[in-house]
């Protein structure tokens, strides 16, 4: 038998490991973002501003963003996003200026 092709899209096992340390990595950061939400370190502006333009941030799920907020609930979650028109899915990076401010307004109020 000759050496194994490897099919494309087949990750090798080093390749693996280093996906998944990434992956560890970003979730890690994702929870320290969290964390410092919900201990008042990071506002909702400043953590909207930061989804914008960092990856790691802007993964975070709208949802999960919101229940991190000090105050806000999971039935204040589900009627905001319901008013905002967001799906569970959604991702921070992806909600348009229009709606971050919403939210922010939302949050003050």
């Amino acid at each position: 038998m000759g050496p194994m092709k490897k099919i494309p899209g087949q990750r090798s096992p080093v390749e693996c490991a280093r996906a998944l340390d990434q992956a560890l990595e970003a979730q890690r950061a994702r929870t320290a973002l969290v964390r410092a939400i919900k201990n008042g370190e990071v506002d909702c502006v400043q953590a909207l501003e930061r989804a914008a333009r960092d990856a790691l941030a802007g993964d975070m799920l709208a949802k999960d963003f919101l229940l991190a907020l000090p105050g806000v609930g999971p039935a204040q979650t589900a009627k905001l996003m319901a008013k905002l028109g967001l799906s569970d899915t959604r991702r921070l990076r992806s909600l348009a200026p229009v709606q971050r401010e919403l939210i922010s307004a939302a949050v003050r109020s």
